[in-house]
């Protein structure tokens, strides 16, 4: 963000900059192992085929494309407060149409319901069963191993960062 402020011409400074608008960022780093022929354009840049179900897509739409009218209804329902969404550039979420409030809060999480195999190759959330609304930790990649039956996927429902 401190790079796209200096490009908008550094002034206000940047506090003054961030709360003017809202900001989109959209991260697409990493490696591409299960595309790796799609590694140069990054992951929020490959290309998709267009949905069957859905109407109002091109040819040579990008996943991006698609994510980015979800972004910007999610910052749309956000309260005032809220100034940046940054969101994965790898994960389609497909919103319903109904959006649950969102609290007044420094940082809010956004994530699917998903089973421990779903999980274990993302950045997942973890929730206490309890306080499904709070946030226990998070991990990259979490592998339970087999037969176990770990704390981590017992206790906690597993949710991964959508990125949002």
């Amino acid at each position: 963000m401190h790079t796209a402020w200096r490009a908008a011409g550094g002034t206000p400074d940047f506090t003054a900059w961030l709360r003017a608008r809202r900001k989109l960022v959209v991260h697409g780093g990493g490696e591409s192992r299960r595309l790796p022929r799609l590694r140069p354009l990054g992951k929020p840049l490959i290309p998709l085929p267009a949905l069957r179900w859905s109407r109002g897509q091109r040819l040579d739409q990008t996943l991006l494309d698609l994510q980015l009218p979800g972004y910007h209804r999610l910052l749309a329902h956000a309260p005032a407060g809220y100034l940046a969404l940054v969101a994965s550039g790898d994960v389609l979420v497909r919103l319903g149409r109904e959006l649950p409030p969102f609290p007044e809060a420094d940082v809010l999480a956004l994530g699917l319901w998903v089973t421990p195999e779903q999980a274990s190759s993302h950045g997942v959330f973890f929730l206490p069963r309890s306080h499904p609304d709070q946030l226990a930790f998070g991990l990259q990649n979490p592998r339970r191993p087999a037969g176990a039956n770990s704390p981590s996927t017992t206790s906690a429902s597993l949710t991964p960062d959508s990125g949002s």
